[in-house]
């Protein structure tokens, strides 16, 4: 039972010194060890703040910019509507313009054939009658014919 009693002496005498030893520098070490925790703590509460604040103000700007993109797609669709729109109604007008102008050249065109047909119909008649004439036209009937329309032309009239 002493050597108990002198080991707990001698545990006693141990930690009262290691106590005594080391208090100073246990505390200020245990203090400064809780300041730069502390501090830390603050400067890590400071940052997820601030990265609150940035996420929170990227979230807007990332909002913003949808919005934004979102407004110039629909923007660009409306403009490509109109472009299209425009794009047709111009294609339309011409197409009514080509087939007036078509219209008038085939006019213009059954005009001229006409023109031609009746003048080739005209000289053919004029050959024919040239060619009858010339078969059956005595000179005395030639003679009268000549005769006839000198004085038609000296008149002036036909007839």
């Amino acid at each position: 039972m002493t050597v108990i009693i002198a080991s707990i002496v001698n545990f006693a005498v141990v930690v009262f010194v290691v106590w005594w030893f080391l208090r100073k520098p246990a505390g200020q070490f245990l203090l400064n060890r809780s300041q730069v925790v502390g501090t830390t703590i603050q400067e890590a509460e400071k940052q997820a703040n601030e990265a609150s604040k940035l996420l929170s103000h990227w979230e807007t700007n990332w909002n913003a910019c949808e919005a934004h993109a979102k407004q110039l797609l629909d923007e660009a669709r409306g403009g490509l509507e109109k472009f299209r729109d425009n794009a047709l109604a111009m294609a339309r007008t011409e197409a009514d313009r080509i087939k007036k102008e078509n219209h008038l050249v085939v006019k213009s065109e059954a005009a001229r054939v006409k023109s031609l047909l009746r003048k080739e119909i005209t000289d053919k008649c004029i050959e024919t009658a040239g060619q009858f004439l010339g078969a059956h036209l005595t000179d005395k009937d030639q003679q009268h014919l000549v005769t006839e329309y000198m004085e038609i032309v000296g008149n002036g009239s036909s007839g």
